[in-house]
């Protein structure tokens, strides 16, 4: 019995070892999450369609917010992805949405949104703002390097208004910039 044991504690020292000097395995050699200012931004998908020259340098896609995950990487992820092996390939999964927050919220949420390149690869620069009445509650931006043209990207950051929010609606406004292309999306949500 003591030599069973012992072999297994071995073979299990070896294999912690090995994995010790492994890279991770991810989906994609660039679909890692890139985390700037408290705001994630992943490669979710690449596309495989030529834009034609008419076409925009890059579209937006969803905005919303929603509770933040269970536990730190579950959501967003995707399909095939390093967190996301059940999600279908294609998949997507992010928080429920909920457009009501709590006024007084300091964590406990987050905001999320997608954006799809076409042409447009380099340096984003992204802006996620909340507005009420006027008055800006929550502001956060960030500087991404390396985005590729054909790709899919969500973005999410957690809340935290400051204490001009009240109980009423607000507006999301989001704003991504590579090179001399620039997209907004918005949402509204309501405080609660």
């Amino acid at each position: 019995m003591t030599r069973i044991t012992t072999f297994l504690f071995a073979v299990l020292a070896a294999l912690c070892l090995i994995a010790a000097g492994h890279q991770p395995l991810l989906a994609q050699s660039d679909d890692a999450t890139t985390m700037n200012s408290d705001i994630r931004m992943l490669t979710i998908g690449h596309v495989t369609v030529i834009p034609d020259a008419s076409a925009p340098g890059m579209v937006q896609g969803i905005v919303g917010t929603g509770p933040n995950p269970p536990d730190a990487g579950d959501w967003p992820c995707y399909g095939g992805g390093p967190n996301c092996p059940d999600v279908a390939a294609g998949g997507l999964v992010v928080a429920q949405p909920t457009p009501v927050v709590s006024h007084l919220c300091n964590g406990c949420a987050e905001v999320y949104y997608t954006f799809q390149t076409l042409s447009s690869q380099g340096k984003a620069n992204v802006t996620i703002n909340i507005t009420q009445k006027g008055v800006t509650i929550f502001s956060n931006t960030a500087v991404f390097p390396g985005i590729a043209a054909q790709s899919i990207q969500i973005i999410a950051t957690g809340l935290a208004f400051n204490s001009s929010a009240k109980r009423g609606a607000a507006t999301i406004k989001v704003t991504t910039t590579i090179g001399s292309t620039t997209i907004t999306g918005s949402a509204p949500i309501y405080l609660n």
